[in-house]
């Protein structure tokens, strides 16, 4: 029954990121939004942390560990519910992929605060990423192409584009604009070969 939903800096603390899409998807109407904001786990910065130590910031944080990434617990009780840290941080593709099984489409990726240490290092990785991106794209492309399959770069080329965003590289959050275009049901009745689109058609 709701127009709009907001999920602010809450789904890198929960495993279940798909659970939490789908549960959405039952109380928006057709045709309802979805913001989404968590910690950008795809820029440059959590890249080369990831790289380094598998870790949200290189040269800073730990890794996800029972010390650090759980903050609510208490030893004395066994049982008691935990509340974790940044234990589940997902990068964009996750996101976009996550959404597109539960039956949103990608509308809009807005800016947020520049992280600076990923602006520094924006003019040097660049060129690889984006050579990697396109040779990756390229080689999957070819791939399907092979197999048959006619309808694999509405879906590629999307994720092609937000790998190499500077929005996605460059920003502190990834903030994302969500649509529910259909429900649970009907969208994974339709993950089958050659029926899938394009989740960010209309991405400005």
């Amino acid at each position: 029954s709701a127009d709009w939903f907001i999920c602010q800096e809450g789904l890198e603390h929960i495993s279940d990121q798909a659970g939490v899409f789908r549960e959405i998807n039952r109380v928006l109407k057709p045709g309802g939004r979805l913001l989404v904001t968590v910690p950008n786990y795809s820029n440059l910065k959590s890249r080369l942390g990831y790289l380094f130590f598998e870790t949200e910031c290189y040269g800073r944080d730990m890794p996800p560990n029972e010390l650090d990434t759980v903050w609510h617990g208490d030893r004395e009780e066994a049982d008691r519910e935990i509340y974790f840290g940044h234990a589940f941080l997902s990068g964009i593709q996750q996101l976009i992929f996550l959404g597109k099984v539960n039956g949103f489409s990608l509308e809009r990726h807005l800016k947020t605060k520049l992280n600076k240490t990923s602006l520094f290092f924006f003019p040097f990785l660049y060129p690889l990423i984006a050579f990697v991106s396109w040779r990756t794209y390229l080689y999957a492309c070819r791939k399907k192409h092979k197999a048959g399959q006619t309808n694999y770069k509405s879906v590629y080329r999307p994720l092609l584009k937000a790998n190499l965003a500077p929005r996605t590289l460059l920003c502190k959050n990834l903030f994302l604009e969500f649509e529910k275009r259909e429900s649970v049901d009907t969208a994974r009745a339709s993950l089958s070969l050659g029926k899938e689109q394009s989740p960010w058609e209309t991405v400005s």
